[in-house]
């Protein structure tokens, strides 16, 4: 039985919507049938490899295929080179973020993101200021995402800059106020300027 080509993305839309419910396993079965249907489907090389990275060998293999399958498409180049730092690999995932890059048009959604990464890139490469910019920008460009605020303060955390990562914190707060990492942070920080 022949399936439509859209079946595949019809089955990665269920896998995000399981995984968003917290249903890892049905995500995965359902990222596995959209594989079998379409193994040249960059998405679903994509998204299997950050089923398997639990699995480095295996999740780069179909990273690689990822990349390859979806050269020219800056979406899934930036989201490739994200899975390749997470998984340490800073200059694969430097390559394919620079080749994102060349790729951006006016209809890539993905441009916070792509600067946050940046700013990991240059803290993996020891530019921190490079970084501060970027992680700044994403968070100015995105600021109700609360991962952008979270980085920029886990960042100038680590520069010993807890007030300004307060206040960092709290500015993210604004537009998440319930998002569990940043009160984490925003108590962390508060009892460190107290001390």
């Amino acid at each position: 039985m022949m399936r439509a080509p859209g079946d595949v993305d019809v089955f990665l839309t269920k896998a995000a919507e399981a995984t968003a419910g917290g249903r890892a396993a049905d995500a995965r079965t359902l990222v596995r049938r959209a594989l079998t249907l379409d193994p040249d489907h960059p998405g679903a090389q994509l998204r299997w490899a950050i089923e398997q990275v639990g699995q480095p060998q295996q999740a780069r293999y179909h990273l690689r295929r990822a990349a390859q399958l979806g050269h020219g498409d800056p979406a899934i180049e930036y989201q490739v080179a994200c899975v390749l730092l997470e998984l340490g690999d800073v200059d694969g995932a430097l390559m394919l973020a620079r080749r994102a890059h060349r790729h951006i048009d006016e209809e890539f959604r993905y441009v916070p993101g792509l600067m946050n990464l940046a700013g990991r890139l240059a803290d993996a490469s020891g530019e921190e200021d490079v970084a501060e910019r970027a992680f700044g920008l994403a968070f100015a460009l995105e600021p109700e995402m609360a991962w952008h605020g979270r980085t920029l303060a886990h960042f100038l955390h680590r520069q010993e800059r807890d007030g300004e990562a307060l206040r960092v914190v709290r500015a993210a707060l604004r537009h998440t106020p319930d998002d569990p990492g940043l009160l984490a942070l925003e108590s962390r920080f508060s009892r460190t300027r107290v001390a």
